[in-house]
């Protein structure tokens, strides 16, 4: 009978600290939601083309959700930040989320652009994904410039050359134009040299590339002098034709 009243006394004290444990929890857990924002912090993930700065993100929120300083945590709703931080036609992605010491954080992705495409008198980014995307008031990024019209139709097309020139350093250096005139009549531009490169259409762009690249840097080991070109034909992937 000793034994049964000392498991029962046990049972009462383990159940009285479960209730004393919930109870601070609950406590805690009210009172850290209707805490106030406390500051905010911005930051920015992936590349370091800041299209977008922190001020510009700030104001935003407070455009939105006007003094932080006077909400609780509750009172935000974070699904809804996000979303109208990603309304910014430069930002990639956003996450948005708050701090047990109150800080309400901002993860920026923005885009990246891979080109400038100039079409009648206005001027866009093309981003990672060939789609156009604004400039920025704030950061001016150092790509191909692309004169004419990228569509759905070459849109494609048009990426892979730019990606196929950002993977390879010489080329990245070297070529600073496209001219789109139709699918079977394009150009590139020389940051080294003042010849038209005659591109041709879209076609074993690879294997053209290459033979530009080889062509030039074996003229530059035999002391060959570029200036006195002025067409560097591509279309025949089996050669490189010069014009004089």
């Amino acid at each position: 009978m000793k034994r049964l009243k000392n498991i029962k006394w046990i049972d009462i004290r383990l159940f009285l600290i479960g209730v004393i444990v919930l109870a601070l929890y609950s406590f805690g857990s009210e009172r850290n939601r209707n805490r106030e924002i406390e500051s905010i912090e911005v930051l920015f993930k992936g590349h370091q083309s800041h299209f977008v700065t922190g001020q510009e993100i700030h104001t935003r929120l407070q455009e939105v959700v006007g003094s932080f300083n006077s909400q609780s945590k509750v009172e935000l709703n974070l699904s809804q930040l996000e979303n109208d931080i990603q309304r910014n036609l430069l930002i990639q992605d956003a996450d948005v989320y708050i701090t047990l010491d109150g800080k309400l954080c901002v993860d920026i992705w923005q885009k990246d652009a891979i080109a400038r495409l100039f079409v009648d008198g206005e001027s866009f980014y093309l981003d990672q994904w060939g789609n156009q995307m604004p400039v920025s008031s704030n950061f001016s990024k150092r790509v191909p410039m692309i004169s004419g019209q990228v569509n759905e139709l070459n849109k494609d097309k048009v990426k892979c050359m730019l990606d196929i020139i950002g993977q390879d350093e010489f080329l990245k250096n070297d070529i600073t134009g496209i001219l789109l005139s139709d699918e079977d009549s394009i150009e590139l531009l020389s940051r080294t040299n003042s010849y038209r490169i005659i591109f041709g259409g879209f076609d074993q762009m690879s294997r053209k590339l290459d033979n530009y690249k080889a062509f030039v840097q074996y003229s530059l080991q035999d002391g060959v002098s570029l200036e006195k070109y002025k067409k560097i034909n591509l279309k025949f992937t089996q050669q490189v034709v010069c014009v004089k």
